[in-house]
């Protein structure tokens, strides 16, 4: 089931960027994520997408990787990260991202 928790974050350019976030269970409990996959972007807005590349059939992203890290399975732990020379790249404003977990199998 996705759920949906908006979260702020602030990324400042230039720096390295890291910040942990905890997967609990309904009760509040921490999801034991052992096994899980990752993937988190950020855009500068949802549908933001690549003009040059992109034609009506083919649609491409402009999207940064975040790196993932599990850094706690157990206690639902992990961590998004983007070095220095990537963050130096981002333009002031706002952007959107998001996390997508999937359990292993």
């Amino acid at each position: 089931m996705a759920r949906q928790f908006p979260v702020n974050i602030e990324i400042y350019a230039g720096t390295d960027f890291s910040k942990k976030y905890y997967m609990k269970n309904q009760d509040l409990t921490p999801t034991d994520i052992t096994g899980y996959t990752f993937e988190a972007r950020l855009a500068k807005h949802a549908t933001a997408q690549d003009a040059v590349k992109t034609t009506t059939t083919a649609p491409v992203y402009r999207y940064v990787d975040f790196t993932v890290t599990i850094t706690d399975a157990v206690n639902g732990e992990y961590t998004l990260s983007l070095p220095a020379t990537t963050t130096a790249k981002l333009k002031e404003g706002k952007y959107v991202y998001n996390i997508v977990s999937t359990p292993d199998g």
